[in-house]
C-alpha cells in the first residue's frame, strides 16, 4: 500500500451527528434568552464553534484525513474564536452617542 492510496473508514452516524447538532442549537436559542449579558454570547460562541466542528470533522470527513489536516483546522477554529471575542465587546456594549 502506498503513501497517498485511501483507506477505508467506518461510516459516522449522521443521524446521531445532526441530532446532536440540533440540541445545541436549541440550547444556544434557549441560552440566548438569558438577560447577562457577558455569559450567553460567549456560550453561544462556543457552541458555534462546536457545531462548526462537528460539520468540519464527520460531514466534509476531515476527522479521516492526515494530521496536517486537522491542525489546518484547528488553526482556522482558533482565528475563528479570536474573531468572536474581538466582537463581542460591540455586542455587549452600546455605541456611546
Amino acid at each position: 500500500m502506498h503513501k497517498g492510496d485511501y483507506v477505508p473508514h467506518k461510516q459516522p452516524n449522521y443521524h446521531l451527528i445532526f441530532a446532536l447538532l440540533m440540541v445545541i442549537l436549541a440550547v444556544s436559542i434557549f441560552i440566548g434568552t438569558l438577560t447577562v449579558p457577558l455569559v450567553p454570547v460567549i456560550l453561544i460562541f462556543s457552541f458555534a464553534i462546536a457545531k462548526a466542528y462537528l460539520v468540519l470533522a464527520y460531514f466534509m470527513h476531515l476527522r479521516y484525513q492526515p494530521l496536517y489536516c486537522t491542525l489546518i483546522l484547528a488553526v482556522a477554529l482558533l482565528a475563528l474564536y479570536c474573531m468572536f471575542l474581538g466582537v463581542i465587546p460591540d455586542m455587549i456594549f452600546p455605541p456611546v452617542d
